[in-house]
């Protein structure tokens, strides 16, 4: 019994840093948005969405080696979220990676094509290894995609 009450505060602590990390990060407090989603996981490791959190802030605040890290085990869990493939698309475009860049966003796009961000960031990918040609298709269908999508 008393196991149990200490599973469910976990629980609850693990959901009220996770919530509270989600504020700051709102706020752009990320130093504690960190701490927060890093006590979540630290509380319930399996809180899946505070990996993809705390990897997104740690895009903004550009440690990347981390956010890799936080992408690759949210992907490892959610092999049909879009999202996270952009995001880990956009590290390795960031560290100059195009190949597992164009790799995670052609994922993206397969699980969702209508994403206007993996077209555009894969059309840099592209520009980036010298696939002009890639690239301007890219970039036509993300200009088609945010124009549909507004």
């Amino acid at each position: 019994n008393d196991f149990d009450a200490s599973i469910t505060l976990d629980i609850e602590y693990a959901l009220a840093y996770y919530h509270r990390g989600q504020i700051y990060a709102a706020w752009k407090d990320y130093e504690r948005a960190i701490v927060n989603f890093s006590k979540a996981i630290e509380y319930d490791p399996k809180i899946d969405d505070a990996y993809f959190e705390r990897g997104s802030v740690l895009i903004d605040i550009e440690d990347y080696d981390k956010a890799l890290k936080d992408f690759d085990t949210f992907i490892a869990r959610n092999l049909k979220n879009s999202a996270a493939y952009v995001n880990r698309g956009l590290i390795y475009l960031r560290i100059k990676d195009y190949q597992r860049s164009i790799a995670d966003l052609s994922v993206a796009i397969k699980l969702d094509p209508t994403s206007s961000v993996a077209y555009g960031n894969r059309a840099v990918a592209y520009e980036s290894t010298g696939d002009l040609k890639k690239a301007a298709l890219d970039q036509k269908t993300a200009e088609r995609l945010d124009k549909k999508n507004k």
